[in-house]
């Protein structure tokens, strides 16, 4: 028969009372990095918020539908229609509208939001804008540089992407 010292017991009292402290780290690990994903994809739902509030404001879509219904043959024609020297307030709307696109593209590409959110509420706008500016777009980065509304092209490509792979017509 084994004989229990205090030395046994009190060895043994320190490797449970490790084993808790292990445990108790453990533990306060995950509690730790699911409250900081918690929090990730809270500031994610703020974001995206901020976003959706702007895209849905009545004159966002006053302004979108303006400039989507703009016509013209070409850059030349574009810029003598509704470039920043001849119509200041209608180029304005535009290039804000080119911004606005180029930061979600941003924020897309760096993942802090997800392209998904963004596809379920304008993949549509995204789309009609950058294939109807296509021309202009093309010819600013021959004139000025090839990553002029580099992230506005891939938040496109992105969209497009999973538009084929939702199989979707429109």
């Amino acid at each position: 028969m084994v004989e229990l010292t205090y030395q046994m017991v009190l060895s043994t009292l320190q490797t449970v009372g490790l084993l808790v402290g292990i445990f108790y780290y453990v533990m306060t690990l995950r509690n730790q990095q699911k409250n900081q994903q918690v929090t990730l994809e809270t500031r994610q739902a703020q974001l995206f918020m901020n976003i959706f509030n702007n895209f849905s404001s009545k004159e966002y879509q006053k302004d979108l539908e303006n400039i989507l219904a703009w016509q013209f043959n070409d850059y030349d024609d574009f810029f003598a229609k509704y470039g920043h020297d001849v119509n200041p307030e209608d180029h304005s709307i535009w290039d804000h509208n080119l911004q606005w696109m180029e930061g979600l593209g941003v924020m897309v590409r760096r993942n802090l939001i997800d392209p998904n959110l963004v596809f379920d509420i304008m993949y549509g706008t995204i789309i009609s804008f950058y294939e109807k500016f296509e021309p202009i777009l093309i010819q600013f980065k021959k004139q000025w540089g090839a990553d002029m509304q580099q992230d506005l092209t891939y938040i496109y490509l992105e969209m497009k992407r999973i538009k084929e792979e939702r199989g979707l017509l429109l």
